[in-house]
């Protein structure tokens, strides 16, 4: 079990980007939350294997079809429990 902070930078908000990311990390099989960043962006908790983890990080160079993605950066941080994947306000 692994878990990694995705953060997302580009024109990624007011594009379905966080409700596209729930969806594929639900098909990955993957737990956690993603929500705005302030300053514009999308931040991601994502929790599960390490391979689902690189599949949802592979997708979020594109995401949602209306977005312009960036950069994405992905760290690992500790194991955080989620039991399910959340859009967070």
């Amino acid at each position: 079990m692994r878990c990694y902070e995705i953060k997302v930078k580009g024109h990624v908000q007011g594009v379905g980007f966080r409700m596209l990311t729930q969806k594929k990390a639900q098909q990955l099989n993957l737990s956690g939350w993603v929500k705005n960043e302030i300053h514009g962006g999308v931040i991601i908790y994502a929790q599960g294997i390490e391979n689902a983890i690189n599949l949802l990080i592979d997708w979020c160079y594109t995401g949602s079809p209306r977005a312009h993605v960036d950069e994405v950066i992905a760290r690992e941080v500790a194991v955080q429990g989620f039991s399910t994947f959340e859009i967070r306000k």
